[in-house]
């Protein structure tokens, strides 16, 4: 019995140490979207990451075309997928998923991204924890 404890916590342990350690707030850039130098809240009570965008529009089943960060640069994605989100505000609406990349800490990762228009918000980009698990652990102290 010890010796499966003492296994387990070494696994967790070498998986602790083997993370990432980021901040609340980190700067991050999106290369295909020519955005760079952008705050981003990291998030853990949000599942999926979120990103700025206006004039959101379905242009068929498997195409949405979104202005990013209210530049005037129409640009059209594959949707994912389309989810229902609450906000934090309890209210629910239907989101589109987009696949892009992410370039934070000098690496790049894949991410998913919800399409929204958060010009009211302070932080124009959410990091979800889709996004955050099995890479990264959040140091709330860390600016």
């Amino acid at each position: 019995m010890f010796k499966i404890f003492f296994i387990t916590l070494f696994c967790f342990q070498t998986l602790l140490f083997s993370l990432e350690v980021i901040g609340n707030f980190e700067t991050i850039s999106l290369e295909e979207f020519n955005v760079s130098h952008l705050q981003a809240k990291i998030d853990t009570g949000a599942v999926y990451s979120s990103l700025h965008c206006s004039n959101i529009k379905k242009i068929d089943d498997e195409t949405v075309e979104f202005s990013i960060f209210d530049l005037n640069k129409t640009i059209k994605k594959k949707i994912e997928k389309t989810v229902m989100i609450k906000s934090s505000n309890g209210l629910q609406e239907q989101r589109f998923i987009i696949s892009t990349m992410i370039i934070l800490n000098q690496q790049t990762y894949p991410i998913l991204f919800t399409l929204a228009n958060r010009e009211t918000m302070n932080y124009k980009v959410l990091i979800g924890t889709n996004f955050l698990k099995n890479r990264f652990l959040i140091d709330v102290s860390k600016k």
